[in-house]
């Protein structure tokens, strides 16, 4: 998957490794998406999923807070700029970045406010061995357009009313 741009009215002069490169005015450029996405210098493991990715824990000591004394804060992790992009970049980047960002976490909110999803276990599964698969098949995964799991059909979940 690539993603069209275009320059400006300006030659736009970019560096690769040791090779400077001149992009004329009003060129079509498509830089992929896909090997940036899954580029190894810029993601442990790229195609792990592996959504604490995007999380970073810290410890800190504090006496008044639990018995152990440590505060753990979590901040989201703002990729690098130009090494995650899924609605694009720049003054190009897509105008409806922020509503799908909050929709999502609208729609997931609606979700799981009076559910929960559950592995449904196959005959004769324990829990640990339904989690075990569950987990397993968010392990194997590929890159078309997006991350994906390669067999998720695997492992069927069930909502239940709480």
């Amino acid at each position: 998957m690539s993603l069209p741009k275009w320059s400006n009215d300006k030659p736009q002069v970019i560096q690769v490794g040791e090779r400077t490169i001149v992009i004329p005015p009003r060129t079509g450029v498509m830089p992929g998406i896909l090997p940036v996405h899954t580029h190894p210098k810029y993601w442990d493991e790229p195609l792990r999923w592996n959504p604490a990715r995007w999380i970073s824990s810290s410890a800190s000591y504090s006496p008044e807070k639990d018995s152990t004394g440590l505060l753990y804060s979590e901040h989201i992790v703002i990729p690098t700029q130009g090494t995650f992009f899924p609605w694009s970049d720049g003054p190009q980047n897509c105008p409806g970045q922020k509503f799908s960002e909050v929709e999502f976490v609208a729609v997931l909110a609606v979700l799981l406010r009076n559910h929960r999803v559950n592995v449904v276990r196959l005959d004769g599964e324990s829990f640990e061995k339904a989690k075990e698969r569950a987990l397993s098949v968010t392990q194997d995964c590929n890159m078309e357009m997006l991350l994906r799991m390669r067999d998720a059909d695997q492992v069927r979940l069930a909502w239940k009313k709480i």
